[in-house]
């Protein structure tokens, strides 16, 4: 059958009606699934199949447009030829009789001689990769049984479905219990792992209890706060005691694991027709044999090691033979890029300091007392617990300096208080740098001085030394504060390595600084990208409401280009939402506004009065999306001052954005200040968000770290390529080369992302203010505006805008006006 006549049935069958752009985006997504048959001589070149990438504006239906022609295809019910034209590649493919369709004057004739005929192949698995856990919720809860329902019905068809996510979601009992039991024959000397215990005994006697989701409801249920923060705490250790292990010998052989939810889903996983996942598991499954972090061994060495490389090569090999769908692709470069990504947080680092210090006088000075009666009678003894004790005493004391002075002047030199003498990273070496590189050094010191003591006294164990053993070895092992400070100290090394190795080496990756973050970050994935040919060759579709940038000619290209991809073998196509925004939205951007490159002071005095000013015009309900934590942290501390006595005044940082949704969810008066996440998952229906003010637009600033990298790539490359000396070249020019090729198609799709906060349902309605003239003022600015949709009404007076939402919202303008007290608003 047509693909036509299988989204008709089903969809009917589902209780939807068609729609144009719903259709026009599965042609597009079965793409991947077809093999060209002959391609004619003279288009030798022409690739045997392409890959898809559909922009689908909300409304359209883009998760049916997915899965109905994916089902289809798998279980062979489209038998059909699709023709696409070599030298028009761009053009929407033809699933259709192509003869038929040019006698009925619906294609020109002069566009069909060079078609090449394609067949569509049955994909071994179907492979949906999200980048959010709601996303793939629905699609695993809601859609899928649904279809499954259908399918089985109307075409006598049975399809298997499965969850795929990373092992860090699984509880590994067995794991549990083993620490459970070692902990209970020690005496404690930390309460930590006493409460560490107890949360994972809490959870043991719950029986069906096998993901952390499900553990962190039942803490919370039970109102067991510190339980619940311990788990948290550990959750940021991929190596706790909590989750599978990463070793394939300490997992999966053992007759308690065929029980463990974990091991059942990868199983089904393998065999299921269709594998529902994130975008990050696919990243490290079929891309992390294929790409090295430089600074990683592959480590390849071991029985182990080879064992996991050979079963991610196997799931590679089986999904060259799917179909994989990238929903929310405008997420996937950066789960890709979390695998080269090193972050060290400064503030934790502190904090583990702290708590650090204080345990290690604690385990020093217990150790010293047991150690000292064997020491005396051993000399080789005394000679090894000297060394602990000193390296010890040093290692606390650089965790109290980093605390207490290092950590102290870095925050002064960010905030300003204390000028720099020295460029920012030569500042960070000399504030915080020496001191992490004296940590690194005592702290394999005190492994290596550990381990002698631990060989010495095998021989001369007796009960006190054997129960001060197991308590170093459980506060070496579990602590988390030691596990985090570990993790970070071996992050420095490699960010340490990375700048002092030659350019060539460094020209991918820039290091991230912040008042609380170091970060070692790669500037672009697509340079490894490129050089997989298995990445290449996988038949694989992207959708998202979010991929073109703007451009009049070629608007794919940033998003096909930042995943290393081929331009001449992706169709890409551009689908406008359903929604009316004619009827239902406004975008606001006020004429009079002061340009905030021109003059940023004056700019944040009229910025901060004129969100107050519209915020007081819908009564709340709004979200307020900054370009950067100075921008949010002033517009917060404005509005609490202005408005926080009528109005719930909800900020990042202070609050989860998990919380924040389910503030406005309850109530129609919230204001959320937000940036980063916010422009791009903060989704709340329905009328209580009113209003989407974006301060600026949202463009990397030029002191970027990735910025000056790509602007210092760019010149050693035209230095190599022209033999001018560093000094001629013209800086203005290559900053205009890195704003045009990265900052502005960056912050065009961060915009529209921003913009898509708003209308999230066929109900939905209301306002997007742009508090920046430059969108009308400069000729960039088309490129924001050619991102919208195209019937929205502009205002660009605060006067016009009253009537646009005296419009939108014909009671709102029913209550009296807000003063110091917000009166009731009834929702029409």
């Amino acid at each position: 059958m047509t693909l036509e006549e299988l989204m008709k049935i089903v969809l009917t069958d589902l209780g939807y009606a068609e729609r144009r752009e719903q259709i026009q985006a599965a042609h597009f997504l079965t793409v991947p699934c077809c093999r060209s048959e002959n391609p004619p001589d003279k288009n030798a070149a022409f690739p045997l199949r392409f890959d898809s990438a559909v922009e689908a504006g909300t409304g359209v239906g883009k998760t049916l447009a997915y899965l109905i022609p994916a089902l289809g295809a798998r279980f062979g019910l489209l038998d059909e030829t699709v023709w696409l034209d070599p030298d028009h590649p761009r053009l929407i493919p033809r699933m259709f009789d192509l003869d038929r369709e040019t006698a009925l004057g619906r294609i020109p004739e002069n566009e069909t001689p060079s078609a090449v005929r394609m067949r569509i192949f049955q994909p071994r698995q179907i492979f949906v990769f999200t980048a959010t856990k709601m996303l793939q919720d629905q699609i695993l809860n809601h859609e899928l049984p649904r279809l499954q329902r259908i399918f089985q019905e109307r075409f006598n068809v049975h399809f298997t479905y499965a969850k795929l996510v990373g092992r860090k979601n699984y509880l590994c009992r067995a794991r549990m219990r083993r620490f459970v039991e070692e902990a209970r024959k020690t005496p404690q000397l930390f309460a930590e792992l006493d409460t560490l215990r107890r949360t994972l005994e809490t959870i043991l006697a719950q029986p069906d209890t096998q993901t952390l989701e499900e553990a962190e409801a039942h803490l919370r249920s039970r109102n067991l706060k510190q339980e619940a923060a311990a788990l948290k705490d550990l959750a940021d250790d991929d190596q706790a005691p909590i989750f599978p292990p990463s070793s394939s010998s300490d997992c999966g052989g053992k007759p308690e694991c065929q029980k463990c939810r974990y091991h059942q889903e990868i199983k089904q996983s393998a065999i299921a027709d269709v594998v529902v996942g994130n975008h990050y598991v696919f990243a490290y499954r079929f891309l992390f044999p294929l790409m090295r972090d430089p600074e990683k061994p592959a480590r390849t060495d071991s029985e182990d090691s080879a064992r996991r490389l050979q079963a991610l090569r196997a799931f590679q090999e089986d999904m060259m033979e799917s179909l994989v769908i990238f929903d929310e692709a405008h997420y996937l470069e950066k789960a890709i890029a979390r695998l080269f990504t090193r972050e060290i947080s400064l503030k934790q680092l502190a904090a583990d300091a702290e708590t650090l210090e204080k345990r290690l006088d604690a385990l020093s000075g217990s150790y010293a007392s047991s150690l000292k009666h064997l020491a005396a009678a051993q000399p080789e003894i005394a000679e090894a617990r000297q060394r602990f004790l000193e390296t010890m005493t040093l290692f606390t004391a650089e965790l109290r300096g980093l605390r207490h002075d290092d950590w102290q002047n870095w925050l002064k030199i960010v905030r300003g208080e204390i000028p720099e003498k020295l460029p920012v990273w030569e500042t960070f070496c000399s504030c915080l740098g020496d001191r992490l590189d004296e940590l690194v050094r005592l702290s394999n010191e005190l492994k290596v001085a550990w381990h002698e003591i631990q060989r010495q006294i095998r021989t001369k164990t007796t009960a006190s030394l054997s129960v001060l053993e197991r308590q170093i070895e459980l506060f070496f092992e579990h602590t988390p504060a030691w596990r985090r400070l570990q993790r970070s100290l071996q992050y420095w090394s490699a960010i340490q390595r990375l700048t002092n190795a030659p350019d060539k080496q460094t020209e991918n990756y820039a290091v991230d600084f912040s008042a609380t973050r170091l970060a070692l970050v790669p500037i672009r994935v697509a340079h490894v990208l490129q050089q997989s040919s298995r990445w290449q060759q996988l038949p694989k579709s992207f959708v998202s409401a979010t991929l073109s940038d703007g451009r009049r000619h070629q608007p794919f290209r940033f998003f096909v280009k930042s995943l290393g991809l081929d331009e001449n073998r992706v169709l890409s196509v551009r689908l406008a939402s359903p929604f009316p925004y004619a009827e239902c939205a406004v975008l606001y951007v006020p004429q009079d506004a002061p340009d905030p490159s021109a003059d940023e002071e004056a700019w944040k005095i009229w910025m901060l009065e004129e969100a107050e000013r519209l915020v007081r015009l819908t009564r709340g309900g709004a979200l307020i999306l900054a370009s950067s934590w100075k921008d949010l942290e002033i517009l917060a501390e404005h509005l609490k001052k202005t408005l926080g006595k009528s109005l719930p005044i909800l900020v990042q940082g202070e609050r989860t954005s998990a919380s924040i949704r389910q503030e406005f969810l309850r109530s129609d008066r919230v204001v959320a200040i937000g940036t980063e996440t916010f422009w791009q998952g903060f989704d709340v229906p329905g009328l209580n968000l009113r209003q989407v003010i974006i301060t600026r637009l949202p463009f990397m600033p030029p002191d970027d770290p990735i910025v000056r990298k790509l602007i210092e790539n760019e010149r050693r490359r035209l230095q190599a390529r022209s033999g001018v000396a560093s000094a001629l070249l013209d800086d203005e020019k290559i900053s205009l080369k890195i704003f045009s090729e990265f900052q502005l198609p960056r912050a065009v799709l961060l915009f529209k992302q921003g913009f898509g906060r708003l209308i999230r349902t066929e109900q939905d309605r209301g306002v997007v203010s742009v508090l920046d003239p430059r969108i009308l003022t400069r000729r960039y600015g088309q490129r924001f505006l050619d991102v919208l949709p195209g019937e929205l009404p502009l205002a660009v007076s605060f006067e016009e805008l009253k009537q646009d939402v005296q419009r939108l919202f014909p009671t709102l303008s029913k209550t009296r006006r807000m003063t110091g007290r917000l009166e009731p608003w009834e929702k029409s």
